[in-house]
């Protein structure tokens, strides 16, 4: 009976120790983004539903581009919250693969979907006020008239 009722209590806590969940929570994805923009990204160790902060690790977010040309690490560091910050920057458009590099056994198998990142914006091309040419004609207009006016006030002085 003893052994009957052992069994039942660890079939009851089964779902509980199943549901304890371990591993790195982000607080958000790079999808979005344009190729050079920053990507500021926070990020926590989790162990059975709680927030801890592992000591002696160096953690890092590792992004690999999907042809697997290029790839880029970039050092976390750790904030007053406890939680690790980095920001990470694609080089280029494409499809990139991203994750959580530096914690060991404790997280060595988390992965996220890739993401696409987009081609970067090109700025608008605005027409300048002075005709598309880069001379200063107005100024040295105004300049000019000033030194008419100097030089006739001088010639009225110098007849009186």
């Amino acid at each position: 009976m003893r052994a009957l009722a052992t069994a039942i209590v660890l079939l009851a806590l089964l779902p509980a120790a199943a549901a304890a969940k371990t591993g790195i929570s982000i607080d958000s994805t790079p999808d979005g983004l344009s190729a050079g923009q920053p990507w500021d990204l926070t990020f926590q160790y989790i162990r059975h539903d709680a927030q801890v902060t592992p000591r002696g690790v160096t953690p890092s977010v590792r992004i690999v581009s999907e042809d697997g040309a290029q790839t880029r690490s970039f050092a976390a560091h750790l904030t007053y919250r406890g939680q690790w910050s980095a920001r990470v920057v694609f080089p280029r458009a494409g499809v990139w693969d991203y994750s959580i590099q530096g914690f060991g056994r404790l997280v060595s198998s988390q992965s996220w979907d890739p993401v696409n990142i987009a081609a970067p914006e090109k700025p608008a091309v605005t027409a300048s006020s002075s005709g598309g040419t880069s001379f200063p004609y107005g100024w040295a207009g105004a300049g000019a008239a000033v030194a008419l006016l100097a030089a006739g006030l001088l010639v009225v002085r110098l007849r009186a």
